[in-house]
This record gives C-alpha cells, structure tokens and sequence, in this order.
C-alpha cells in the first residue's frame, strides 16, 4: 500500500491511497480459502467445491468484499501512520476498483480534522468560588417541611385555618366571561400552598358545608396553559376539613426519616450540614461555569461538522428513552438543526479543558479514583470491590478516570486546587 496526503484547505486533508494488485490478490485468497470450506453445491462434498467453480459462482462477490476490507483498513493504517485523527467520517472519491477481476484499487479519502489549538492565559482568570452560608429560617423551612410530610391528617369540625387539607367544590364557574361546566383547579388543597392565591386566604375561618363566591386570578405561570393569566368566579363548597396533627420528634420519628439524628438539635445539624454542603457544590459549580465561559470567549476556534455529527447522534441516542409513542422523539435532522450550538460549545469546551490538562500534566491517582468509585457504591449500597471490579471489566474505570482529570483542571481554574499540586 502506497499513501499520500494532501492539504485541502486548514481543516481537511485528502488522503491517496494506492493498493497494489498482489495485495488484492492476498485478500481475495483468504476469502476463497473461506468460503470453500462453506460451499454448498449439489454434486460436491462440502469443503471440497473446486476453485474454479466458487470463482465462476461467487467471484464478482468476494472481490468487492475484498476490497471493501482493504479500504478500510488501509484508509485506518494510512490515518496511523500519518498521525491524522478523523473528525467524522470520510468521503471517499475517485475510487478505482474492478469489480470483474484482480486488479489494483486507487482511492482518495477526504476527512475534516481538528484545527490546531493554543490556549493562553487561562491561569489568571480571577474566578473564584463565592462563599456560602445556612440561616437558622432555611433549617426551619426544611424542619416544618419535613413534620408536614410526616404529619397525620384528621378530619375535624373546626375552622379551616392555615395548613389544613380542604376538600372543595366548585359551582356556578365563569372562566374569563364564559360558563364553564368545570373549574381546571385541584378538589383538595392545604390552605397555605394553594396555586390560586385566594383559596390560601378566603377559606380561613370556613367550616365543611361552608359556601362563598370567590374571584380567582390564574398566574400567568399556571400549569394549564389555556388557564394562564385568565380571570374567573365559582361558588366553593367546602366538603371536608382534615387537619393536620404533627408527630413528636421521638424515637420513632427519627426512624421514619431514616436520619442518625437522635433528638431535635441533631437533626437540625445535619440539616444545616446537608444545606450547607449542597450550597458549597452549587456556588462550585457556577465558578466552574464562569471560568469555563471566559476561556470559550477567549478561545473560538472552528468545530468540525462532523465532531458536530457524531456528538448529537449519541445525544439522539442517550434521549431515547425519554420518549415513547406518545412523546415521540423528534428526528435526528431536527436534533442537529436545534441543538447545533449546543454541541459546538460542549466539543470546544472540551477541547479547552484536555488541551489545558495535558499542557499542566494533571494527573489523578489511584487512590482518588478509588475514592470516587467508594461513593458510588455507598450510594447504591453496593460492595465496593464488586463494583470496582465490574468498572474495570467494562473499562468505565478508563472514562471515570478521565472525567476526574477534567473536574481537577478546573478546580485549578478557580483556585480550588493548586496547579504544582495538581501535576503531583
């Protein structure tokens, strides 16, 4: 095999490839060697069809699979040897075969590649995580919620007041002037956090078997659309009362939740741990996303349609299961006309991160890896050996790996780390 390259343009090479007649003739052995011993023909033993006969019957068919194996891997080797990493797939021109006989086979491959990148300056970017803090009324909300989920619910004769679940019913209804056979508003509602506003205050003070005429106002953000910032009026009937009875913070309590909280105090500690930890990662997160964002305005380079191409393809196929007969997905033409600029920023993105990890020579060691892969398992409640094991079968060991050196580069990037630590 003889290959030559060729620069089309910045962004595309063309790649000559010339493949002598006696390597043809080697593949095209193989293949006869092969399906002789598959070859079923009435009147000969299996395996012993002579030569001239499988030609004569399939010849046409193993030259060209002959071919189709020898340019694809001399189209792969020809990539190797000159150190060209293809952004897509190739488009093959002045392909020269002979589909009726052995003989020498020319072919040039055209493929996009990724343009040489050089990122600057990227160690002072003046990003930092911002600091974070717990107010006693967070912990408080989270507690209340926590006692509401966990409450129990008694029918009772008393006033309607704020927390009680009513149930209601909904009469004489005009929707935004017209008379409407039913109201698009739950039946049972906790006064307090009910989506209309004024079910929250104009059923205080009510008891079941109560009647008002009450005007409603759907918020312009309502789930049903086709109710969304319309006025309306209905008589409601108050047809239950069930108030809430709050469990002590005992025992059993604890148990319910699932906590290692053993009295109150406890348990808002670890509230306010949790709270405080979730805010940390958060604000983390949103220094990352500003770094990350001043190198892209920094950096702009071109994307090869084809990166583009295979990145929303394995979108297209990692969405899949989101939808169903239903909720059909939409095609993948789609998916590349809307979420072009989404894949351009990810690729680019991440071309910006690997180019400054491997300048800065970030490494991850074992024992983070390990680290990583522990959580998990305590996660899912899993033995971590197993599951270590399982990873390293499936060679995902090799992409947590990897995903690990990305997080550390940009935990250098906003300071989280220092970049002479990180190399270590």
């Amino acid at each position: 095999m003889n290959a030559k390259v060729e620069a089309v343009n910045e962004w595309k090479k063309r790649i000559l490839v010339e493949i002598p007649k006696e390597e043809v003739q080697a593949e095209f052995d193989k293949i006869l060697a092969d399906v002789r011993k598959r070859a079923d023909i009435q009147g000969f033993r299996k395996g012993k069809v002579p030569e001239k006969i499988v030609i004569s019957r399939y010849g046409e068919g193993m030259i060209m699979e002959a071919t189709e194996k020898l340019i694809s891997r001399t189209f792969h080797k020809s990539c190797t040897d000159n150190k060209i990493n293809p952004a897509g797939d190739p488009v093959f021109e002045d392909t020269k075969i002979n589909p009726k006989e052995i003989d020498a086979i020319s072919y040039a491959a055209v493929v996009e590649i990724d343009p040489e990148i050089k990122i600057e300056n990227y160690k002072d970017l003046k990003i930092k995580v911002k600091e974070v803090k717990v107010d006693d009324d967070e912990v408080d909300e989270i507690m209340d919620n926590i006692r509401n989920q966990r409450a129990e619910l008694n029918e009772t004769n008393e006033p309607v007041k704020k927390g009680d679940v009513v149930g209601i019913k909904y009469e004489n209804i005009v929707i935004d002037g017209k008379k409407s056979e039913t109201f698009p508003a739950p039946q049972m509602v906790e006064v307090g956090n009910a989506t209309l506003a004024e079910l929250n205050t104009e059923l205080i003070g009510k008891k079941t078997g109560d009647k008002k005429d009450i005007s409603f106002a759907f918020p312009k953000d309502y789930p049903l659309n086709d109710y969304a910032g319309k006025k309306a009026t209905a008589s409601v009937e108050i047809t239950q009362v069930r108030a809430k009875t709050y469990l002590p913070f005992d025992e059993e309590f604890f148990k319910q939740i699932g906590t290692t909280a053993t009295n109150e105090e406890e348990l808002k500690a670890i509230i306010k741990d949790n709270v405080l930890h979730k805010k940390k990662s958060e604000a983390k997160d949103e220094a990352c996303e500003k770094a990350t964002e001043e190198l892209l305005k920094k950096n702009d380079f071109y994307v090869p349609e084809g990166r583009i191409k295979y990145y929303i393809e394995n979108l297209y196929k990692n969405e899949a299961h989101y939808f169903n007969a239903k909720n059909p997905q939409p095609s993948i033409e789609e998916y590349l006309e809307k979420r072009k600029d989404e894949a351009t920023k990810a690729i680019r993105r991440f071309r910006i991160l690997d180019y400054i990890l491997k300048a800065e020579n970030i490494k991850v060691s074992g024992e983070e890896v390990d680290s990583y892969i522990e959580n998990i398992a305590k996660m899912y409640n899993y033995p971590f050996e197993q599951f270590k094991e399982s990873l390293r079968k499936s060679g995902e060991t090799i992409q947590i790996r990897e995903e690990l050196k990305i997080a550390k580069t940009l935990n250098c990037l906003i300071g989280e780390v220092k970049w002479e630590d990180a190399c270590k």
